[in-house]
């Protein structure tokens, strides 16, 4: 039985490297695999291609078994390039069926522009974590959920001020 969330929807071409950073908060190795075997377990049904930034890393164990439904595959160069040369072959009636899967809004509106169905990554996430599968693991150090509930502010992170780096601190003031 189809999904809803699936129903109608033949290709997944989710890009990789914006992938694991939204979930993994890294490309490692280790991320990869953890990563894109939930995928693979996920959406054993639905043809899924992901596609990566770049070469594999020389001596590389290779990342997915030899099969017809997933396939990871290295762009060799921009995954976002390579992503709208595999939609420009594909036949008319399959790209209506071909859904796109980045939070790259030039991916998405090219992708968009080819034909192609395109969805945020928070809909493939939220699929995965459906009770029907477990929730993707999170990036180690992270809580997750206080950074979904935390809205963005000007200066927050690496560009808050801190004082100046060379100055030693002020001692605490006795009361």
């Amino acid at each position: 039985m189809s999904r809803p969330e699936l129903r109608g929807v033949e290709l997944l071409v989710v890009d990789g490297n914006n992938l694991l950073h939204r979930i993994a908060g890294s490309v490692d190795e280790a991320s990869q695999r953890r990563t894109f075997a939930q995928l693979r377990a996920t959406l054993a049904e639905r043809r899924t291609t992901v596609v990566l930034d770049g070469h594999p890393a020389r001596g590389a164990r290779p990342l997915d078994k030899p099969g017809a439904t997933f396939e990871i595959r290295h762009a060799g160069g921009s995954a976002d390039e390579a992503i709208i040369a595999m939609l420009a072959t594909l036949p008319i009636d399959k790209l209506a069926r071909t859904v796109v899967v980045t939070d790259d809004r030039t991916l998405a509106e090219r992708s968009r522009h080819a034909g192609a169905e395109t969805r945020r990554l928070a809909w493939l996430t939220d699929l995965l974590a459906s009770p029907r599968h477990r929730a993707l693991p999170a990036a180690p150090g992270t809580d997750d959920e206080e950074d979904e509930r935390r809205p963005w502010q000007p200066g927050r992170g690496a560009t808050r001020k801190r004082g100046n780096p060379r100055r030693r601190p002020r001692p605490p003031a006795h009361r």
